[in-house]
């Protein structure tokens, strides 16, 4: 009994570190909000390089240009890059899935730094 309990935890620690370092998404480092928008999920997929994650308009303004911008820090911390994603429109109340694709291959963490809106006027 006791050798199966032994090979089950060894298991499980395998897969942990497998899913560690290659690419299953994790969370990113951090969140943020301004004061009518917020970072509500955002994921890391390492092997696939790939930030990923939702911004919610918590007001009844609409948003021309929102950007969320992204540090990229390698195994060391070092930061290495900034990215960038944008939508053109965010309505009230409503959600933007967002998508970022340009990574850098050494990055294995991202940290949210910065979330702009611009109001539109009409």
């Amino acid at each position: 009994m006791r050798e199966k309990t032994l090979s089950f935890v060894l298991f499980f620690v395998f897969l942990f570190l497998v899913s560690a370092n290659y690419g299953l998404a994790e969370n990113c480092d951090g969140t943020i909000k301004s004061e009518n928008l917020e970072l509500t999920v955002c994921e890391f997929n390492k092997k696939d390089k790939i930030i990923s994650g939702k911004i919610r308009n918590n007001s009844t303004l609409e948003f021309g240009d929102v950007y969320i911008y992204f540090a990229q820090y390698n195994q060391k911390g070092v930061l290495i890059d900034t990215t960038l994603e944008n939508v053109s429109y965010l309505g009230p109340k409503e959600t933007w899935d967002f998508h970022i694709t340009n990574i850098e291959d050494l990055t294995v963490r991202v940290k949210p730094v910065k979330l702009i809106e611009r109001e539109l006027k009409k």
